[in-house]
């Protein structure tokens, strides 16, 4: 069975905002952190990599969406 990835503490920002820091933290269905999972905007080849404890923190001054993924999980 493969498991769903959930992010929360995801903030909202402006297309004309300029580069903020997006923080968040990556859980699997049972709100346990998943650490290892990559987090990066779709369309970008970059990204980042979640802590020990699920969390993250990217930049960006462009508004989209986040890809999640993580081994044995499915991308969201």
């Amino acid at each position: 069975m493969v498991a769903t990835l959930v992010a929360i503490g995801l903030a909202t920002f402006c297309a004309n905002a300029q580069s903020i820091n997006l923080p968040g933290k990556v859980l699997d269905q049972n709100g346990d952190p998943i650490p290892g999972a990559t987090v990066r905007f779709k369309g970008s080849k970059g990204g980042v990599i979640t802590k020990d404890d699920g969390t993250f923190t990217v930049r960006s001054s462009l508004k989209g969406t986040l890809i999640i993924s993580a081994l044995g999980y499915t991308e969201q």
